[in-house]
């Protein structure tokens, strides 16, 4: 499950699921759509108006991260995980998963990616952390998005 800074959450699925079986009104493409659609408007009245938003960023409120509630990338994706539940995981991906084997993408090396996201996680919690700090992208973002990310496990 993720949600944005509006308060809406739904249950997403990988870029290579993500128009199989869709619907222009599934939450995983309409919010992406409007997303585009009011990122585009401002920035064509910032050029309309040689001036930038006064306020947060519109298309950042429609930005998801991931439920507090949901379980972690790291719990989800444990490299100790068997076969038997590493496989369905694998096949999840889609596209990715079947075109990664021409790239030798293979179950080692899908394991060493487990094992690297929890020191991945932290990294990423501290360049937000960091990145957010000057006042004027602190006050181009939502609170909620900048939280969501900075908590991410």
């Amino acid at each position: 499950m993720v949600r944005h800074a509006r308060g809406d959450a739904w249950k997403t699925c990988g870029d290579g699921e993500l128009y199989v079986a869709s619907k222009a009104t599934d939450p995983f493409i309409a919010f992406p759509m409007e997303a585009v659609e009011v990122s585009l408007l401002e920035v064509l009245e910032a050029f309309r108006s040689h001036a930038k938003p006064i306020a947060i960023y519109k298309a950042t409120l429609i930005v998801p991260f991931i439920d507090q509630e949901e379980q972690s990338l790291a719990s989800t994706f444990a490299p100790d995980m068997s076969e038997d539940e590493l496989l369905p995981q694998l096949k999840r991906l889609g596209m990715m998963w079947t075109l990664g084997h021409a790239y030798h993408l293979n179950e080692p090396l899908i394991r060493k990616y487990f094992e690297a996201i929890p020191s991945l996680m932290t990294e990423f919690q501290k360049n937000v952390t960091e990145e957010a700090k000057p006042p004027a992208l602190a006050k181009a973002l939502p609170a909620a998005l900048i939280q969501g990310y900075e908590t991410i496990r």
